[in-house]
C-alpha cells in the first residue's frame, strides 16, 4: 500500500514540475513576443506594442543612434551651406524638459511638409561629458534625423548673429532657408499651428 502511495507522489510531483515549466516557458514567449522591444538598448523603456507602423519605423531607424560630434566651426558652416531646401534646425539639452515637447512637434511638422522639402537637425548644447545621457535620449525619443553634440563650444568666437542661438535657453530654434537668404530665430516652445505659419511662407 504504501508503495503505491509512494508512485502516485511521484507522478503527482512529475505532473507539477511539467506543468510549472511550461508555465514559466509561456510567460518567457509572450515577453519575447515583440522583436522590436528586444531590440533597445539596456535601460530604453518604451510601450512599443502601442506604437503604429510609422513610429515603429522611426524607433526601430533610432536603436543604436549615437549624436555625431561636431566642432563650432563645423557647426555654423553647415548652417551656411547651400540647399533648397527648408533647413531647421533644433537646439536643446538634456535639462531641457520642453524641448522634447518641441521635437515631437518638430518631427510631425516635417511628415505634414515632407523630407523632400524641409531638412531637420537636432544640435545639443551639453558638455562632451555627458554624451552618454545624450545618445539614451535621441534613442528614447525615435530620433532618426541628424543629430549632434557641438565639441568646443565658445560662444565669444561665434559671429554677432549666432552668438544670441548658442547662448539662449532653449528650446531654440533657427529656421535657414533659399540658399541663407532667409534667416529666422526663436529660443521658446512653439505650439504646432505656429510652426506651421511660420514656415509655410519659407516654402514658398
Amino acid at each position: 500500500m504504501s508503495l503505491k502511495l509512494l508512485r502516485i507522489s511521484c507522478y503527482l510531483l512529475l505532473f507539477l514540475l511539467i506543468s510549472c515549466k511550461n508555465n514559466t516557458d509561456s510567460k518567457a514567449a509572450k515577453k519575447q513576443i515583440d522583436p522590436l522591444e528586444a531590440a533597445l538598448p539596456h535601460g530604453d523603456t518604451l510601450p512599443v506594442s502601442n506604437l503604429n507602423e510609422a513610429d515603429r519605423t522611426k524607433l526601430a531607424n533610432a536603436i543604436g543612434r549615437t549624436v555625431d560630434i561636431i566642432s563650432q566651426e563645423a557647426m555654423v558652416a553647415d548652417f551656411k551651406k547651400k540647399s533648397d531646401k527648408l533647413q531647421v534646425y533644433a537646439f536643446w539639452t538634456l535639462d531641457c524638459k520642453t524641448c522634447v515637447q518641441q521635437h515631437k512637434l518638430l518631427r510631425k511638422l516635417q511628415n505634414e511638409i515632407g523630407v523632400e522639402e524641409m531638412e531637420l537637425t537636432f544640435v545639443n548644447l551639453d558638455p562632451k561629458n555627458r554624451i552618454s545621457e545624450v545618445n539614451a535620449s535621441i534613442r528614447v525619443q525615435s530620433i532618426s534625423e541628424s543629430a549632434y553634440l557641438i565639441s568646443n563650444l565658445i560662444i565669444s568666437d561665434l559671429d554677432p548673429q549666432f552668438k544670441n542661438i548658442f547662448s539662449s535657453k532653449p528650446p531654440t530654434l533657427l529656421f535657414i532657408q533659399n540658399n541663407y537668404h532667409t534667416f529666422e530665430y526663436f529660443n521658446r516652445l512653439l505650439e504646432y499651428e505656429e510652426l506651421f505659419a511660420m514656415v509655410q511662407p519659407l516654402l514658398l
